[in-house]
């Protein structure tokens, strides 16, 4: 993450939906937000500007949001089947 954020245009959504398939799944994500801020904040406790703390939660909300979208849509596409589930009962 420490590399994405200080070398990467994570605005950008390709980039986003490339390291969103990198973690694959929100757990992994989260802990690898743990690990990095840790790992940055170990070196010195001056290396983590707040400019590179907003960095990180910045890219951490940007691929959550990649990887929960899904999860919605799925639900949202299912209704329709659910409603003529419950019709046919």
């Amino acid at each position: 993450m420490s590399k994405i954020i200080l070398r990467r245009d994570f605005s950008d959504d390709s980039v986003i939906q490339q390291f969103a398939d990198l973690i694959g799944n929100v757990d992994n994500l989260r802990m690898l937000v743990l690990v990095t801020y840790a790992d940055i904040k170990a070196v010195n406790n001056e290396v983590l500007t707040p400019w590179k703390e907003d960095l990180l939660w910045q890219l951490y909300v940007e691929t959550y949001n990649h990887l929960t979208l899904g999860l919605a849509d799925d639900r949202y596409d299912q209704q329709p089947q659910l409603e003529a589930d419950i019709q046919a009962f």
